[in-house]
């Protein structure tokens, strides 16, 4: 009696989950080709965690903590741009600002935007130095795991 009941529920499980994923690959494969205003899920993650960087980054901005000095965004952006040489697979043009903070850090925002506090580039003492962690920051950049 009681394995009649399992197997019941067994099927309708099957059922549902079948129909489920049926759904699923008709909206995912199907409905973009369709129906082009519909995005795939990527494009529209890609969107969003656009918006999202572009947001915090308008915050960071108004930080009295930014560094706006040329000499230190110069020597920042000349770093990152001979790392960028070699970082293939990047989704974002990549900003770099630099927050005066005595932690030694850097961290990256959705959507392209690495944040550098100023104790972190007291501590480099070759421009080799930074650049290991601006590849690092960039890796989190190509994989969207900020």
């Amino acid at each position: 009696m009681m394995g009649a009941r399992l197997r019941g529920y067994l099927r309708d499980g099957l059922i549902l989950a079948s129909i489920a994923a049926a759904i699923f690959l008709v909206v995912w494969f199907l409905a973009p080709r369709k129906f082009p205003l519909v995005k795939p899920v990527g494009e529209l993650a890609l969107a969003l965690e656009r918006k999202l960087g572009a947001s915090l980054e308008k915050a960071i901005l108004h930080d009295p903590g930014l560094i706006v000095d040329f000499t230190v965004t110069n020597v920042v952006e000349g770093v990152k741009r001979r790392v960028m040489e070699g970082a293939p697979g990047v989704s974002f043009p990549v900003r770099i600002l630099v927050i005066k903070n005595r932690e030694a850090n850097a961290f990256t925002f959705p959507g392209g935007v690495i944040v550098v506090y100023t104790g972190l580039l007291s501590l480099c003492d070759r421009p080799e130095e930074l650049a290991a962690v601006l590849a690092h920051e960039l890796g989190h950049v190509s994989h969207r795991d900020s």
